[in-house]
Protein backbone atom coordinates (compact mmCIF):
# COMPACT_ATOMS: atom_id res chain seq x y z
CA UNK A 1 0.00 0.00 0.00
CA UNK A 2 1.06 3.55 -0.71
CA UNK A 3 2.06 5.75 2.22
CA UNK A 4 0.11 8.89 3.04
CA UNK A 5 2.28 12.04 2.72
CA UNK A 6 1.75 13.42 6.23
CA UNK A 7 5.53 13.99 6.72
CA UNK A 8 5.82 15.78 3.35
CA UNK A 9 2.88 18.07 4.14
CA UNK A 10 4.35 18.87 7.57
CA UNK A 11 7.81 19.53 6.07
CA UNK A 12 6.36 21.81 3.39
CA UNK A 13 4.40 23.95 5.86
CA UNK A 14 7.39 24.02 8.21
CA UNK A 15 9.65 25.36 5.44
CA UNK A 16 7.05 27.87 4.26
CA UNK A 17 6.29 29.19 7.75
CA UNK A 18 9.83 30.49 8.28
CA UNK A 19 8.46 33.98 7.59
CA UNK A 20 6.28 33.66 10.69
CA UNK A 21 7.27 35.19 14.01
CA UNK A 22 4.76 32.95 15.80
CA UNK A 23 6.19 30.30 18.13
CA UNK A 24 3.49 27.86 16.99
CA UNK A 25 1.69 28.03 13.67
CA UNK A 26 -1.99 27.06 13.54
CA UNK A 27 -3.32 25.06 10.60
CA UNK A 28 -7.07 24.64 10.07
CA UNK A 29 -8.09 21.31 8.49
CA UNK A 30 -11.12 22.11 6.34
CA UNK A 31 -11.76 18.54 5.17
CA UNK A 32 -10.08 15.26 5.91
CA UNK A 33 -10.89 11.58 6.23
CA UNK A 34 -10.14 8.60 8.45
CA UNK A 35 -6.50 8.50 7.30
CA UNK A 36 -5.87 12.19 6.71
CA UNK A 37 -7.06 13.72 9.97
CA UNK A 38 -6.06 16.07 12.76
CA UNK A 39 -4.71 13.36 15.06
CA UNK A 40 -2.36 11.99 12.40
CA UNK A 41 -1.17 15.44 11.34
CA UNK A 42 -0.50 16.54 14.93
CA UNK A 43 1.35 13.25 15.55
CA UNK A 44 3.67 13.77 12.57
CA UNK A 45 4.21 17.41 13.54
CA UNK A 46 5.21 16.30 17.04
CA UNK A 47 7.53 13.54 15.76
CA UNK A 48 9.28 15.97 13.41
CA UNK A 49 9.36 18.67 16.12
CA UNK A 50 7.55 21.08 13.83
CA UNK A 51 5.79 23.86 15.77
CA UNK A 52 2.46 23.27 14.05
CA UNK A 53 -0.95 22.85 15.64
CA UNK A 54 -3.75 21.36 13.51
CA UNK A 55 -7.38 22.22 14.24
CA UNK A 56 -10.61 21.03 12.72
CA UNK A 57 -14.09 22.43 12.51
CA UNK A 58 -15.88 22.02 15.85
CA UNK A 59 -19.39 20.82 15.05
CA UNK A 60 -20.65 22.21 18.35
CA UNK A 61 -19.79 25.90 17.97
CA UNK A 62 -19.59 28.30 15.05
CA UNK A 63 -17.93 30.91 17.29
CA UNK A 64 -15.10 28.48 18.13
CA UNK A 65 -14.76 27.72 14.41
CA UNK A 66 -14.53 31.44 13.59
CA UNK A 67 -11.90 31.94 16.31
CA UNK A 68 -9.82 29.01 15.04
CA UNK A 69 -10.02 30.29 11.50
CA UNK A 70 -8.97 33.78 12.60
CA UNK A 71 -5.92 32.34 14.41
CA UNK A 72 -4.84 30.07 11.54
CA UNK A 73 -1.97 30.94 9.24
CA UNK A 74 -2.74 27.99 6.94
CA UNK A 75 -5.69 25.97 5.75
CA UNK A 76 -5.42 22.35 4.65
CA UNK A 77 -8.21 20.84 2.56
CA UNK A 78 -8.60 17.28 1.29
CA UNK A 79 -10.62 17.19 -1.93
CA UNK A 80 -11.74 14.42 -4.28
CA UNK A 81 -11.24 10.71 -3.81
CA UNK A 82 -13.64 8.34 -2.13
CA UNK A 83 -15.82 9.80 0.61
CA UNK A 84 -15.79 8.27 4.06
CA UNK A 85 -17.14 9.18 7.49
CA UNK A 86 -15.12 12.42 7.76
CA UNK A 87 -15.36 13.52 4.15
CA UNK A 88 -19.13 13.32 3.68
CA UNK A 89 -19.64 17.04 3.28
CA UNK A 90 -16.29 17.82 4.91
CA UNK A 91 -15.67 19.28 8.31
CA UNK A 92 -17.11 22.57 7.13
CA UNK A 93 -18.89 22.64 3.77
CA UNK A 94 -19.40 26.43 3.98
CA UNK A 95 -15.68 26.96 4.43
CA UNK A 96 -14.97 24.69 1.47
CA UNK A 97 -17.36 26.72 -0.67
CA UNK A 98 -15.79 30.01 0.47
CA UNK A 99 -12.33 28.65 -0.44
CA UNK A 100 -13.54 27.57 -3.88
CA UNK A 101 -14.96 31.05 -4.50
CA UNK A 102 -11.87 32.94 -3.22
CA UNK A 103 -13.88 34.54 -0.42
CA UNK A 104 -11.26 33.88 2.28
CA UNK A 105 -7.91 35.58 2.86
CA UNK A 106 -5.97 32.45 1.87
CA UNK A 107 -4.04 31.59 -1.29
CA UNK A 108 -3.41 28.08 -2.62
CA UNK A 109 0.34 27.43 -2.43
CA UNK A 110 0.72 23.64 -2.82
CA UNK A 111 -1.17 20.49 -3.71
CA UNK A 112 -0.24 16.95 -2.64
CA UNK A 113 -1.58 13.77 -4.27
CA UNK A 114 -2.99 11.28 -1.79
CA UNK A 115 -3.04 7.47 -2.22
CA UNK A 116 -6.84 7.27 -2.56
CA UNK A 117 -6.84 9.61 -5.58
CA UNK A 118 -7.76 12.70 -3.58
CA UNK A 119 -5.59 15.78 -3.10
CA UNK A 120 -4.48 17.78 -0.09
CA UNK A 121 -4.44 21.50 -0.85
CA UNK A 122 -2.37 23.86 1.31
CA UNK A 123 -3.46 27.50 1.57
CA UNK A 124 -1.52 30.36 3.23
CA UNK A 125 -3.12 33.44 4.78
CA UNK A 126 -2.64 36.44 2.51
CA UNK A 127 -4.22 39.37 4.35
CA UNK A 128 -6.10 40.23 7.51
CA UNK A 129 -9.77 39.33 7.58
Amino acid sequence: PQRWPHPAVIAFIQRDREWSAEAVTNVYLVGGDDRFKIDNLNYYAMVSEAPLNFYGHPWYSSSVAADRLARSAYLLNRVGGVSDSFNNGGYDPYLRQALDQDQLPFQLIETFSLPDGSRAKVYRRTRDE
